[in-house]
């Protein structure tokens, strides 16, 4: 489906006020998501329940190869195991 330059230019102008908005809402989230966090941390509460919602902070643990010290110690192996991929990608500015 081909689109007009006004099209274009419209759906691109569209795309960076939501983008910007999408921004706006996520700082806003962080925000509110810290003053909970931190609100928890400091009552050493890491579950709270209420009538609507449940909210659960915890550690969780996960285990992964250090890519960089591998690559360091064993530049041959890493080698040899090192995968290459292409993509795209889309940038509007």
């Amino acid at each position: 489906m081909c689109m007009t330059p006004a099209e274009l230019s419209t759906a691109i102008h569209d795309l960076k006020q939501l983008k910007a908005l999408e921004q706006k809402v996520t700082e806003k989230i962080k925000a509110i998501e810290t003053r909970i966090k931190s609100h928890m941390s400091e009552s050493n509460t890491f579950t709270l329940a209420g009538d609507d919602y449940s909210v659960s902070w915890y550690e969780v643990s996960s285990s992964r190869l250090d890519l960089a010290a591998i690559k360091h110690d064993l530049p041959d192996i890493a080698a040899q195991y090192t995968t290459t991929s292409v993509t795209r990608r889309f940038i509007v500015s």
